[in-house]
């Protein structure tokens, strides 16, 4: 009896013992399982956002921002799925989140930029592009800041009083963007002057009103300079011996013979061509620059020559263009100091000496044909020409010529020239007139293999 008491006691402590491990483990599966579907609510939102459902992602992207107010991932979440026709301030106060954490992407930046424009909330881009670009580096970011935020222009100069005449220059270009300006005190406007080149400060007084305006019509704040410039006033009047002043006023300012013409005025000039005793701000024929290329002329009109005092030119010294053609005489010193010069012309004026010219550092177009000219080694200093005329001159060493890198235009025609080797490494140069020198066609196209016309 005891035996199978004992028996019967253990089987029944063993049974007890299978329903609590099975209980045990039960619980743990379930447990297990349990955690297996267990999905995170970023997760799940960005399930129902992909799949098009997102009434039902903004429910959990709201419901995490409840406890994780700062949680960029929900906020970008917010952004994406709610409708900007129901939710406007919500979703610009998400971005205005994002950008405000530094947690906002250059394309959700330029997207919520262009939302803004395309809207007509200019004042709100620019509060927008102002705190993205406090810390944002991308290009295209920085460049649409830019365009909204157009600074005011700046030149080289502060206004104030001056003895001299001024070239006022702009010294800030902004990319994409034209500055207007005016010079009457009336408010700088898109219909105003635009600033193409630095302007001439002569009058005895000036105000200088710009803005600066972009491409997509955002405008700076004004710049506002005054000018008084004390230099002395000089009145040219109409009499019988000053046939150039007279010329220049009928010519060039349109004014009639009993008109005065004063200095100020006359300083405003930047291109003159004067020939024999008449001037004009053009000219025809073989006097004129072709829009910075050379031509070769044929003939030379010698039956009228000019005798003029040509002193009147440093009453221009802003002169880009000049043209001085049969004159009698001409001081080249002056002309020296005209350091402005892009484009001078020197025909037929009996030069036999131009040295002065070392100081003209500007000029891109020389011609000094029908002269007297032997010596030319100050031209190797003119390291900006691009054109250069000798023709009809006595010169025979061009060795000076091997510096003119950007030369692309070369006349040494009816010179006494015998060796153009100097000419070898100019890779610019397409054009070269060589006639009436004691160098041959064939040599020339030898040593010359890159140009595109001999003459």
């Amino acid at each position: 009896m005891k035996i199978r008491y004992l028996i019967t006691t253990l089987i029944l402590l063993a049974g007890c013992v299978a329903v609590c491990l099975a209980l045990r483990f039960g619980r743990a599966e379930e447990s297990g399982k349990q955690q297996e579907i267990s999905i995170d609510p970023l997760t799940e939102a960005a399930y129902y956002s992909d799949s098009g459902r997102s009434e039902e992602a903004l429910v959990l992207y709201h419901r995490i921002l409840e406890s994780e107010p700062d949680n960029a991932e929900a906020l970008r979440g917010v952004v994406k799925n709610a409708p900007l026709t129901e939710y406007r301030k919500e979703v610009y106060d998400t971005y205005d989140h994002l950008i405000t954490l530094r947690a906002a992407s250059a394309e959700e930046i330029l997207e919520y930029l262009s939302i803004l424009l395309e809207t007509g909330e200019r004042e709100k881009a620019a509060e927008v592009s102002a705190a993205a670009a406090a810390w944002c580096t991308d290009p295209e970011v920085l460049a649409l800041h830019g365009q909204i935020h157009v600074h005011a222009p700046t030149f080289n100069i502060e206004g104030g009083t001056y003895r001299d005449y001024q070239l006022l220059e702009l010294t800030d270009a902004q990319e994409d963007c034209e500055v207007y300006y005016t010079i009457d005190g009336s408010e700088p406007t898109r219909d105003s002057e635009k600033y193409t080149e630095p302007l001439i400060i002569s009058h005895p007084s000036t105000e200088v009103r710009a803005k600066a305006y972009s491409k997509m019509d955002f405008e700076s704040e004004e710049t506002d300079l005054v000018f008084t410039i004390t230099a002395p006033v000089i009145e040219y009047e109409n009499t019988p011996r000053a046939s150039l002043i007279n010329s220049i006023r009928r010519n060039i300012f349109s004014k009639g013979n009993r008109e005065v013409l004063y200095s100020y005025e006359l300083a405003q000039v930047t291109s003159i061509y004067i020939v024999a005793n008449e001037a004009a701000t053009s000219y025809p024929g073989s006097y004129t620059f072709h829009e910075g290329s050379y031509s070769y002329n044929n003939g030379r009109d010698k039956t009228t020559m000019g005798n003029n005092d040509l002193s009147i030119l440093e009453g221009m010294p802003f002169l880009k263009t000049l043209a001085l053609c049969n004159q009698q005489s001409v001081d080249m010193e002056m002309i020296g100091r005209l350091t402005h010069l892009k484009q001078l012309s020197l025909l037929n004026d009996g030069i036999e000496d131009i040295s002065a010219l070392g100081s003209l550092h500007e000029l891109t177009d020389l011609s000094l044909g029908w002269n007297r000219i032997s010596d030319v080694r100050v031209l190797g200093d003119l390291t900006q020409l691009k054109a250069l005329g000798l023709w009809g001159n006595q010169i025979s060493d061009i060795s000076s010529l091997a510096d003119l890198e950007e030369l692309t235009k070369l006349d040494l025609s009816d010179n006494e020239v015998r060796d153009i080797s100097a000419l070898e490494d100019l890779s610019e140069l397409k054009y070269l007139w060589i006639r009436g020198n004691h160098v041959s066609r064939a040599d020339a196209e030898e040593l010359l293999g890159q140009l595109k016309e001999l003459y």
